[in-house]
Order: C-alpha cells, then sequence, then structure tokens
C-alpha cells in the first residue's frame, strides 16, 4: 500500500527555504535544472545520467564505473587534451559518482568559465573516445579496489551487509562490481556501454551565481538526441529473519560491526518521523547507543544509526567497531536499545533534542553552490521534486515523539534484524550463536 504525504504548512520552522529551481527540456532530449545563488562565484554542474546499474551486463558489472572514469580521461575535441586537462585550465575540477541509481559527472567552475567548462564536459561525455590503454588501466584500478575493500574491515563489513539484507539483484552487489566481473572488464565492453550511456535520460543541475546567463542555450549544442528508456530497477527483497555473517579474520583484535535491515526511501510519509528516531538512536553524542556503548561501558570510540536511502527502498544500518572480547556484550546492548526504541518510544526531551539538531544544520549544509547541486543530483536519481528538502524540512517541524517512535516501529523489528561481523571468527561465533540469531554463517576474509 502507498501511503499519501501529510499535508504540511507553506512555512518552514526556520526561517530558511532550499533555493527555488527552474527546468527547461532542449529540443535533443536534455533537460536543465538551474539554481540562481546570487554571490556563489563558483559555478556547480552536475550531469546527472539516468542509467542504473541495473542495466549493465552480469558478467561485466562494475563495467558503468570504468566507462564512467574513461569519459573523464578521454580525449576531448580536435584539439586534443583531457577533460581534466581542460578544466584544469578553465579553473576547474572535474569528478564523477557511480551509484545504483544512475551515474554523475559534475564540476565546479568560476562564472566566467562555465561555457566553456560545459562545452569541455559535454564534448568528453558524448563525442570522445578513451584510448584502450586508459580503459585497461582503470580497469586494472577497478579490480585493486575491489580487492582492497575487501581487506579492509570497515568496507568489508559495510559491503557485506547490503548483500546480507538485500536478497537478490544488482543492488545487493557494490558499485565496483565483484572480483569474477570486474576481472572481464575491457575496452569493447566499456564502448558498448558508452554506446547505451550516450542515449539514457540525462539531465543538467546547474547551481551558481548564473544571473544574466543562459544557460541551456550553452548546452544545448551537445545534447544527447534518440534517448531510451531507463534500466528497470533490479527489485530487492528483503531476508527473512534474524541472521548473522562472520567474516573471518583470524588474529583480529578487533569486530568491526553492521546491524540493521532494508528500509524505506526518502519519498516515503514516515521519512521525518524515521530521521528523527534515527537521530535518537545513533545520531549525535548523547544518542542511546553512543551513550550505552561509548560513554558508559567504553566498547567503542563511536557508534552511528542512520537511514540510508536509494531510488526504490532503503536500509536501517547501525555500524561501529569493537574489541573482539566486547562483541557479545556490544551486540546484546544494540538489540535492547532498538527493542526499546520500538517497545518504549522517545521521551519529549529526545524528540526535541533531535529535531532542533536536524533542523538546525540545514542551512549550514546547503550553503555552498556545490553542496545544493549535489543534493539536486540527488533528488533526480531518487525520483523526487526539486523542493524535497523544503518537503523534509516542514516535516521535521509536524513530527513529535509519539509519531517519531511509531514510525520507527513500522519500519524495524528488532528480533528480525541482520548482522554482519568482521572479525576473528574464533573469538566471535560462539558468542554470537548465544545472541539467538536463527543462523551464524562463516566465510572467509
Amino acid at each position: 500500500m502507498t501511503l499519501a504525504r501529510p499535508r504540511l504548512p507553506e512555512t518552514t520552522t526556520t526561517g530558511w527555504s532550499f533555493p527555488g529551481t527552474v527546468t527547461d527540456r532542449l529540443p535533443g532530449g536534455l533537460s536543465v535544472l538551474t539554481c540562481a545563488l546570487p554571490g556563489q562565484e563558483l559555478v556547480a554542474a552536475e550531469l546527472v545520467i539516468d542509467l542504473p546499474l541495473a542495466a549493465e551486463p552480469a558478467h561485466f558489472e562494475g563495467v558503468a564505473g570504468v566507462a564512467t572514469f574513461a569519459t573523464v580521461e578521454a580525449t576531448e575535441g580536435p584539439g586534443g587534451g583531457t577533460l581534466t586537462e581542460h578544466l584544469e585550465q578553465l579553473g576547474a575540477a572535474v569528478n564523477a559518482n557511480v551509484r545504483h541509481e544512475g551515474l554523475v559527472i559534475g564540476l565546479s567552475v568560476p562564472r566566467r568559465n562555465l561555457g566553456p567548462a560545459l562545452e569541455a564536459l559535454f564534448g568528453a561525455v558524448y563525442s570522445a573516445t578513451p584510448d584502450d590503454a586508459q580503459v585497461e588501466r582503470l580497469a586494472a584500478e577497478n579490480v585493486n579496489t575491489i580487492a582492497q575493500n575487501r581487506a579492509d574491515p570497515a568496507q568489508r563489513a559495510a559491503t557485506e551487509f547490503v548483500a546480507a539484507c538485500v536478497e537478490g539483484g544488482r543492488w545487493s552487489r557494490p558499485t565496483t562490481g565483484v572480483l569474477e566481473t570486474a576481472r572481464n572488464i575491457d575496452p569493447e565492453a566499456v564502448a558498448t556501454f558508452l554506446r547505451q550511456l550516450r542515449t539514457a535520460p540525462a539531465t543538467l543541475v546547474v547551481a551558481g551565481d548564473i544571473g544574466g546567463m543562459d544557460v541551456p542555450a550553452i548546452t544545448g549544442v551537445n545534447a544527447p538526441r534518440d534517448l531510451t528508456d531507463r534500466a528497470a530497477d533490479s527489485g530487492a527483497r528483503p531476508r527473512q529473519g534474524a541472521h548473522a555473517l562472520v567474516v573471518d579474520r583470524p588474529g583480529a583484535v578487533q569486530t568491526c560491526l553492521a546491524i540493521g535491515s532494508l528500509g524505506v526511501n526518502e519519498s516515503d510519509p514516515r521519512w521525518a518521523d524515521l530521521n528523527v528516531a534515527g537521530c535518537v538512536l545513533g545520531g549525535a553524542l548523547w544518542s542511546r547507543l553512543s551513550a550505552r556503548l561509548r560513554e558508559e561501558m567504553g566498547y567503542t570510540y563511536g557508534i552511528t544509526a542512520r537511514f540510508q536511502p536509494w531510488r526504490h527502498h532503503g536500509l536501517f544500518a547501525i555500524s561501529t567497531s569493537v574489541d573482539s572480547e566486547s562483541t557479545e556484550p556490544a551486540v546484546a546492548d544494540i538489540r535492547t536499545i532498538v527493542a526499546g526504541v520500538v517497545e518504549e518510544g522517545l521521551t519529549k526531551e529526545e524528540h526535541r533534542r533531535a529535531v532542533d539538531l536536524l533542523l538546525g544544520g540545514m542551512p549550514l549544509r546547503y550553503q555552498t553552490a556545490d553542496a545544493v547541486a549535489v543534493r539536486l543530483a540527488d533528488n533526480l536519481l531518487r525520483g523526487l521534486p526539486a523542493d524535497h528538502v523544503d518537503h523534509y524540512q516542514r516535516g521535521l517541524g509536524l513530527v513529535t515523539a509519539q509519531s517519531a517512535s511509531e514510525a520507527f516501529a513500522t519500519v524495524v523489528t528488532p528480533e528480525a534484524l541482520t548482522l554482519v561481523a568482521v572479525g576473528d571468527a574464533g573469538k566471535i561465533t560462539e558468542p554470537l550463536l548465544r545472541q539467538g540469531f536463527e543462523s551464524v554463517e562463516v566465510v572467509s576474509a
């Protein structure tokens, strides 16, 4: 059942609003979303390509990232030189971001050089051909990144946690792909994916001091044509029951923990309530988890709990690291505290502190053109309206201790939380079995 959004007041509770936007659509199919920010001379632009990783061939998973980064290094225009080199001459910087929802290539550039910077960006993305040697190097770097992430306890815990919570589909695997697929990536696979990328729906987001500039006219010459529909979502499904996965690192003195479950996305009407509950649980130094595990028991230097949104769903995730001997009591405390939020709810004082913290940080969070452009790109990737931040902010003003408690209880089931522990299996497996998980699987690092 899809829940309707609640009716919200017209004004925010802080007096601050997210900057307004204007949308244009060019004849070639490119959408342009502009946000005027007077005084922000460093303009941010994000090319958001609506091509989720579900579009990757199964045996070439990870090719989207290699293709995107190869685009940034591709030779642009008849004069030669890579996109990065062109932008450096313009005082600009470029970055690429590969997400399960889609691809983003962004740049920051002084206002006076926005036109030539966008021309270089579109030339590289839609016209340039990456060099085979560059592609092979980037593919090898991607394989090395996967290997490094598998060896890093915190990264391994995060990766395995997603796979443990999400049953099947591309969402359950990292954006880089896995070793078995990443090793297959070659120049031909990248060229094939680039042809798909260049016909995918795209939106250019531009934020900054753009008063008096015709941004759509600047971008129109290289707009993509013959657009195809986005690939269907891979359909993640939650795993049932309380399961634990131990990634064995013999001799490890610490255990990296990730515990939680599949959650909801930002379009869910409970989103503001859930963020308030998440803040009380583990979003601040005074939160329940931090007060118990960090301050009172000294198990960890830090612990976080948050609701992480994706386009079609999300994750509820608690993350921390503890010494091996503290693994069992730490897990027991985490599960007890989560259950306490469900059974007892939030206090009025906790609710007030959480709302004040979330609302108070919002103007600072979006004070630069880059932050605004990134947020607008996130909205596009997640299927949200441009004014989503204002909707969320007004929603926070309506949250009560009771509504946050009830929302949390509808999304989080304490007895069905999934756990991933990266540490010495010989020390932590038996203690975890005593915690009542339906199964405890042990895999090698």
